[in-house]
């Protein structure tokens, strides 16, 4: 083949996975598999693997922190704010002259 069509045929491809989205298709299977049957059932436990594939790859491609931001967090050294200590003598509440 030559290097159009193969362009051309993988266009295509991309369009008709756009349009019908596999991945989304398959993990509501998955859910639904996973939600409704039992762990005794097959295809529960041929869900499993797909649900897990599912986290795993959202999780590389979307992390919500990173180990680094993980670590980073942990040694820094948070400050607290200072206990309030109520001076009579400039309370609103007071009646002085």
């Amino acid at each position: 083949m030559t290097p159009l069509a193969l362009a051309v045929l993988a266009a295509i491809a991309g369009y008709c996975t756009g349009r019908y989205r596999p991945g989304t298709t398959v993990l509501g299977w998955a859910e639904t598999q996973i939600a409704c049957r039992s762990s005794w059932s097959p295809c529960y436990w041929a869900a499993v693997p797909l649900a897990l594939a599912a986290v795993a790859g959202a999780w590389i491609i979307h992390p919500r922190r990173t180990a680094r931001n993980v670590r980073a967090f942990r040694r820094e050294l948070h400050a607290t704010a200072p206990p309030y200590r109520m001076n009579p003598q400039t309370s609103r509440d007071t009646n002085s002259p």
